[in-house]
């Protein structure tokens, strides 16, 4: 035998270990949902850590500010690919090995002592690692789940995302204001991720792909159209990291240019060339029915079997670009208002990273008493487009009433952010529990992970421009508790970022007014024909999912069952 078969056996042995009567679909989902959530904990703990950084390898604040937007950068530019590697790889084995991964990354930042240029390497290897997490975490939502029961997953995936935000933030400014600084908080990823790669690896309840998700082949991934997109985001990312510090330096300007260019030209590539040659062929077949032909092809034809990294079928999901567009610069209001916040609390009002964070918590606390509260079927009785613009108009008077806050008016905080965080909070959670089911619950099973990667690389590219934004405004900073001056000014550039908030979230409201309004969360594209003819809801079992009626689950959790369900993991 050889080597890779002999890990092959050893590695079904292993995952055969757990009898499938002993593993539980909610439990793993549970874990996988907390698992994708330390994309954010990360993100938010790294802002937190600042200065713990800044002091242990004796950088400036512009070179230890790379290894927060190290990791942001490869993150941001590789979700897309890895959203379609689960598509073709199968959701469950990308997460996992992701996970184990990070852990692993996690584990080697921690233990760097010397050389700030070291730890960034490895923060963007570790981005990269995190950027397989969301893409296949919503499509093993998808797999498990249907109809309510799916609608409800998402939502509670959501919850994790924006709320882990604002603990990342607390978590890591609290190690920041202690002995073992930036290392406490890597340590603690490292534990965390292993500790659920471990747990999944041996327990993932198992499911069953959809028959075009088992066709997808990874030999058939046009590398080069999705190599260029991917190399194209990291320049407009890049671009816009270096931005932040100044925007007169060519190696700002020219990378978003460059990366724009690169990204359309592959974009035009994959949806007119390729899949125009496929239509062509298609439409050949259907006209002359040779089944010689149709057999030929799907063998030989090279560019008739490409999968592309974004194929034009996702354009037609319902109110798709008006929603991830408005929802995209709603993530771009949201960053530049917790980066710009935090930081006006250090620089202006010289707080500690743990108490800045504290004072920014009411945010995600409004967002996860949001989650917790919404009904969808009455967010649909109302109506979809009302609540959705409802929750907009909400954000933009809290918004107002922010924009108040100074630091020279005696108890600033409780008078002009502690509620409207809250109730921003609150609205934005209303957005984000509607936008994201209402895509994901009309994305056939075979486009969920690179549908859900697209979405997170607009909401990634957003974070990036806000935070250079944000940046650029305020330049470089420095605590100086007792020049008065100096606060004020940065208190006027701190202005700046709220007003950029404010603006996105009033585009967004223009967008938002023109989609198409529904009263349901179902839709017919949750209808999924397969070549059998026959529809079905968001898999190949009916809208009872992956194992027909309750009845028939317990059933069929026999040793035919447990047999080829745990097959398909390995």
């Amino acid at each position: 035998m050889t080597v890779f078969q002999n890990l092959n056996t050893f590695n079904k042995r292993i995952r055969y270990l757990v009898p499938l009567r002993y593993r539980s679909k909610n439990v793993s989902f549970i874990i996988i949902l907390m698992s994708a959530a330390m994309d954010n904990f990360n993100i938010g703990g790294s802002m937190s850590l600042f200065d713990s950084l800044t002091s242990h390898f004796h950088s400036n604040t512009i070179t230890t500010s790379w290894a927060l937007s190290a990791y942001a950068l490869t993150l941001g530019s590789f979700i897309m690919l890895f959203g379609k590697l689960t598509d073709i790889l199968g959701p469950e084995k990308v997460f996992i090995s992701g996970l184990f991964t990070i852990s692993l990354l996690s584990l080697i930042t921690a233990l760097i002592n010397h050389q700030i240029i070291v730890l960034i390497v490895f923060r963007s290897l570790q981005g990269i690692a995190a950027a397989t997490l969301i893409p296949s975490a919503y499509a093993i939502a998808s797999c498990y789940y249907t109809g309510d029961q799916l609608g409800k997953a998402i939502r509670g995936l959501i919850m994790a995302l924006v709320s882990i935000l604002g603990l990342g933030l607390i978590i890591g400014g609290a190690f920041d204001i202690t002995k073992i600084g930036y290392k406490g908080f890597y340590f603690l990823n490292f534990g965390l991720s292993g500790l659920s790669a471990i747990y999944l690896y041996l327990s993932i309840y198992p499911f069953e792909r959809s028959q075009k998700s088992k066709n997808l082949k990874l030999k058939n991934l046009d590398f080069l159209g999705s190599f260029s997109i991917v190399i194209g985001i990291v320049l407009i990312i890049l671009g816009l990291t270096q931005g932040g510090s100044s925007w007169q330096k060519a190696s700002a300007y020219v990378p978003i240019i460059v990366g724009i260019v690169v990204v359309i030209t592959a974009l035009i590539f994959e949806m007119y060339y390729i899949e125009g040659y496929k239509l062509k062929i298609k439409k050949l077949l259907e006209e002359t029915q040779n089944g010689e032909l149709s057999k030929e092809i799907a063998v030989n034809d090279y560019i008739y079997n490409l999968q592309i990294l974004f194929p034009r079928e996702a354009l037609h999901i319902p109110n798709f670009l008006l929603l991830a567009s408005a929802t995209a610069l709603i993530y771009l209001s949201y960053i530049t208002l917790m980066t710009s916040m935090v930081k006006y609390y250090q620089y202006v009002e010289i707080e500690s990273s743990f108490l800045a964070s504290l004072k920014y918590f009411p945010f995600p606390i409004g967002m996860t008493t949001g989650a917790l509260i919404y009904r969808e079927k009455i967010a649909y009785k109302i109506g979809m487009k009302k609540v959705l613009l409802f929750s907009l108009t909400i954000s933009i008077g809290a918004c107002v009433w922010i924009s108040f806050h100074n630091f020279e008016i005696k108890n600033s905080y409780w008078k002009f952010e502690f509620v409207p965080l809250l109730i921003w909070g609150y609205s934005a959670n209303l957005h984000f529990n509607i936008y994201l089911p209402a895509i994901m619950r009309r994305t056939p099973l075979h486009l969920q992970g690179v549908v859900s990667g697209l979405l997170q690389t607009l909401n990634e590219v957003t974070i990036a421009i806000g935070v250079a934004i944000v940046s650029t405004l305020t330049g470089d900073m420095e605590k100086r508790p007792d020049d008065l001056s100096y606060r004020k000014s940065l208190h006027k550039k701190f202005k700046g970022s709220q007003w950029l908030s404010l603006a996105a979230l009033g585009i967004a409201f223009i967008l938002m007014s023109f989609i198409e309004n529904q009263t349901t969360a179902g839709g017919k594209t949750e209808e999924i024909v397969e070549e059998g003819g026959q529809p079905e809801e968001h898999g190949e079992h009916g809208e009872h999912g992956e194992h027909g009626e309750p009845e028939q689950r317990e059933q069929r959790d026999n040793e035919e069952t447990e047999e080829y369900l745990l097959r398909e993991l390995v």
